[in-house]
């Protein structure tokens, strides 16, 4: 069971005794192919424990991906423990606040996250890519098609409930079409493919 091995991993990691109580509080947003919990040892920091399958390949990039990023000096959880045979990590837990639950915030308080965000992902467009390191396939026309289909899928239909006729119209439209030709025929950067506000958390002042 990935909870009992996550709480063998955290144990294993502390020292702790086999009795030693912990707290596991599951985590069900964002978890493709993984179980994500919240451990709570008793008189230590929280961590976040992860457990992977690999049913989705990339989920093997996840811990090198992470370290790459800690080691580039962007805002990303720690990894504090690693375990590859057993495909388990304990991770830093920043807390659950993310831009989503902020959406009622004065925009004087969520104003200074949305900046730090945004200063993260520009830096990260001009970060260089580590030749060992194996990433996400590149966005291409036919990516940028899809990632347009979806909008009109999630957002406009089911979302916004906008007028079929109106998200047909839209879905045709020749401009668009263009954008994700020009766009796949651009130069190659480092972008975060899921780059939503789900995915930002705000700790401590920063995203």
């Amino acid at each position: 069971m990935p909870a009992d091995t996550l709480l063998t991993a955290v144990r294993n990691y502390l020292e702790l005794g086999p009795t030693h109580s912990c707290i596991m509080e599951p985590i069900t947003k964002g978890a493709s192919g993984r179980t994500i919990i919240r451990l709570r040892p008793e008189g230590f920091p929280t961590y976040i424990g992860i457990h992977y399958t690999m049913d989705r390949k990339d989920n093997a990039n996840y811990l090198p991906v992470s370290q790459f990023l800690k080691d580039g000096g962007f805002n990303v959880p720690e990894v504090i423990y690693d375990n590859p045979g057993r495909r388990v990590a304990l991770v830093e837990d920043l807390g659950d606040i993310d831009l989503l639950g902020m959406k009622d915030e004065p925009w004087e308080k969520r104003e200074p996250i949305y900046r730090c965000a945004f200063e993260q992902l520009d830096k990260l467009f001009y970060t260089r890519v580590p030749k060992d390191l194996e990433f996400q396939p590149e966005f291409d026309e036919n990516m940028y098609r899809w990632e347009q289909d979806y909008f009109y899928d999630q957002v406009a239909d089911e979302f916004l409930n906008m007028n079929p006729a109106v998200v047909d119209e839209l879905s045709e439209h020749p401009a668009l079409a263009q954008m994700a030709k020009d766009l796949g025929a651009s130069s190659r950067n480092i972008v975060h493919r899921d780059f939503q506000s789900q995915n930002i958390i705000a700790h401590e002042g920063k995203a």
